[in-house]
């Protein structure tokens, strides 16, 4: 029976899902064509869950991957405090990949990927102090220890979002070598523009994200669109409808104040130590968006 070898969790949709672009890329990688399947995420904490389905149903996911290594990619699994152990009883011999992006900056882009389709949404801070789960999802010492208990060291692999986007041919090398498949191979996508959001006002932005993203999703137009995205239909289909991009020189929204920044970045400042410390790593990158 075919079943996941790996799973990519984090806390940055847009690196994870980049990630599950390049990892759809090598040919010794099977995914399914739904990212984030959200089977082991409860209906009472995601309206996306698709536990009831069942067993069968997740299996068969899986059903092509033969003679491939197979995994999946749901973000959220790493927040939901009981994931942990259904993972380990479904399969303790799991590789698990962690995505990491700075948790201040983190949350900001979050907080406006709410927004782009909910316009009138509070400020920043106020939203931070009603849903603190904002916060919560960038304690990542917490939640990677939750891991840490059942799964051991050898078998979860911490990225650097920042880090990965930056040189990602080392860091695909790196990946590939801890899921044993070919090292060597660069992933197309590993070099397009990550993390982005999109902003489309009024109706448009609506339109786009409540009636054309489910119909791109529907299983066999999905593969066909992600082929499209990586040539220059996509950009010309984002200008074409208007829209403003968070990536590269021109911010579609405007930064965080230097003094709620200074204010979000202490109080993770002893959670990232920790983090730190776990993994034998300076986390240099964050340090240097902080100052």
């Amino acid at each position: 029976m075919n079943m996941p070898t790996f799973m990519v969790l984090g806390a940055q949709k847009a690196g994870t899902t980049w990630l599950h672009e390049c990892l759809q890329e090598h040919p010794a990688v099977f995914m399914p064509q739904i990212k984030e399947l959200h089977f082991f995420s409860r209906a009472e904490d995601n309206r996306f869950s698709r536990r009831h389905l069942g067993f069968d149903w997740y299996l068969a996911q899986f059903s092509d991957a033969a003679g491939k290594v197979a995994g999946e990619a749901t973000p959220d699994y790493m927040f939901y405090p009981y994931v942990a152990k259904e993972l380990h009883e479904f399969n303790p011999d799991l590789k698990l990949i962690f995505m990491l992006r700075e948790p201040v900056d983190r949350a900001y882009s979050a907080y406006w990927m709410w927004r782009r389709h909910t316009p009138d949404l509070p400020p920043f801070e106020d939203v931070i102090t009603r849903h603190p789960e904002f916060l919560d999802r960038g304690r990542y010492f917490t939640q990677i220890s939750r891991f840490l208990e059942l799964f051991p060291r050898e078998q979860i692999f911490v990225a650097i979002y920042e880090r990965a986007t930056a040189h990602p041919e080392e860091f695909f090398k790196s990946l590939f070598t801890f899921l044993k498949i070919d090292p060597t191979f660069v992933p197309a996508a590993a070099s397009s523009s990550v993390g982005g959001t999109r902003i489309l006002p009024g109706l448009r932005g609506m339109l786009l994200y409540k009636v054309v993203s489910p119909i791109i999703n529907l299983s066999f137009i999905l593969p066909i669109w992600r082929k499209l995205r990586r040539t220059r239909v996509r950009p010309l289909l984002w200008s074409l409808l208007g829209a403003k991009s968070t990536s590269g020189e021109a911010q579609a929204y405007e930064p965080l104040p230097t003094d709620a920044r200074a204010r979000l970045t202490a109080q993770f400042s002893a959670e990232n130590q920790k983090l730190s410390a776990l993994l034998g790593d300076d986390l240099r990158e964050w340090t240097t968006s902080a100052g």
